[in-house]
């Protein structure tokens, strides 16, 4: 009998799929692991973006940054819209023209971070905020002056100032977009999203990943978790959800 038509035995076929399967089973954590980073290096293009973008509105008005709250739909609080012109999206008298729920379609890409989840990608990132501000919210990041922000060291240096950054509330579950040290669930801590690292870009442009650890600790050079009434429980919220995408 020509033995190029002989089929396959059950035992023979069982250890071909078998092999496959092991195959595949090796394979699949060095194809997510790619990926995981190739998310990492978009995310870290989109913050360069914007932090660029930032350094153009502060020139055009005036050194200052405006955000209060919200999301890229909400032209009347938020900082996101204000940035779209400087990274070729519309103006923002263009997103205020339409309604509410459809301004999103406007939204360029810059603004999501492909490891967020779709649900929630409009709040992909957290900006510098500031409470204290004499302008209403307005920080003035891009003035060569002391001021005070919760991510911002005593001295003025661009360098050592958080312009925006991997955000999630770990308090409330939810979404927001002002980056701070506090645990409050009004607020959002960094999130370590990307391989257990979280992306930051600052006002001088440059962008870094860092750790939960290193954040909690302050080893990136930036101030962070300084404040005595939110350190303690800053930490514990890192340490309990620091890894996690939520």
């Amino acid at each position: 009998m020509n033995r190029r038509f002989q089929k396959f035995t059950l035992i023979e076929l069982l250890v071909v799929i078998a092999i496959i399967a092991i195959l595949a089973a090796m394979l699949l954590p060095v194809l997510q692991n790619a990926k995981a980073k190739g998310h990492a290096t978009n995310c870290i293009n989109n913050l360069k973006q914007l932090g660029s973008a930032g350094m153009m509105y502060g020139n055009d008005y005036n050194g200052y940054w405006y955000h209060k709250k919200g999301a890229f739909n909400d032209v009347d609080a938020s900082g996101i819209p204000r940035l779209s012109t400087y990274v070729g999206g519309a103006s923002l008298n263009q997103i205020s023209a339409l309604e509410n729920e459809t301004r999103l379609t406007l939204m360029p890409p810059s603004f999501t971070c492909p490891s967020m989840n779709p649900a929630r990608a409009d709040k992909s990132y957290a900006f510098s905020y500031n409470t204290t501000a004499t302008q209403y919210y307005s920080n003035s990041l891009y003035k060569t002056v002391k001021f005070t922000s919760k991510w911002a060291v005593q001295t003025y240096a661009p360098g050592s100032v958080a312009f925006a950054a991997d955000g999630w509330s770990p308090v409330s579950g939810g979404d927001n977009t002002c980056l701070s040290r506090s645990s409050s669930g009004a607020y959002a801590l960094p999130q370590t999203r990307h391989n257990s690292r979280c992306n930051f870009v600052f006002l001088d442009g440059h962008t870094i990943s860092v750790s939960a650890s290193e954040i909690i600790t302050g080893g990136t050079g930036i101030a962070v978790c300084v404040s005595n009434d939110t350190l303690a429980i800053t930490k514990m919220y890192y340490n309990q959800h620091g890894s996690l995408i939520p």
